[in-house]
């Protein structure tokens, strides 16, 4: 029988936790916050890459209705090399988007450096200064978004809209 208080003799508990306990939570402290850091990271990049083509797409939608809304041909041009986007009314630059800095997300065209796709007053694509060209029409292209190992597609169809995959 334990010595109970009650019975005159004071029985001492340990308190506290002793350093084998506190090093186990700590370590399943630090599995589960590596686990919730991957994830973070996971998500981050999937949202920069959708970012970044979404606000492509937002861009090429704006250019052909700035295009209708104007009465005047618009461009919308996008290079790899320098990951960005422009919107262009003649020589006026009226957006820009800098891929890098904003989403950290990288830019693959399916062929070539740069697609530029011309919006005439129609809304539709002019082939005269629209590449890469095929005959009278635009070839579709496809824009690859990456950031880490996650990416978004856009696809820039034949008559100049740009869809998101």
């Amino acid at each position: 029988m334990f010595p109970t208080a009650r019975h005159g003799a004071s029985a001492r508990l340990p308190s506290g936790f002793t350093i084998l306990e506190l090093l186990t939570v700590l370590m399943i402290a630090a599995v589960l916050m590596t686990f919730g850091a991957m994830g973070l990271n996971k998500a981050a990049a999937q949202r920069g890459a959708g970012s970044a083509r979404d606000s492509y797409v937002w861009l090429a939608r704006r250019g052909r209705a700035l295009a209708i809304q104007r009465g005047t041909n618009v461009t919308v041009r996008l290079r790899s090399s320098t990951k960005q986007a422009k919107l262009m009314l003649g020589t006026t630059l009226v957006d820009q988007i800098a891929f890098d800095p904003q989403f950290q997300a990288s830019v693959t065209l399916s062929s070539g450096d740069s697609v530029v796709i011309c919006y005439t007053p129609r809304g539709i694509v002019s082939a005269t200064c629209s590449f890469p060209v095929s005959g009278s029409t635009m070839t579709p292209m496809t824009v690859t978004f990456r950031r880490g190992v996650v990416s978004a597609v856009a696809v820039v169809q034949a008559l100049g809209q740009v869809e998101a995959k």
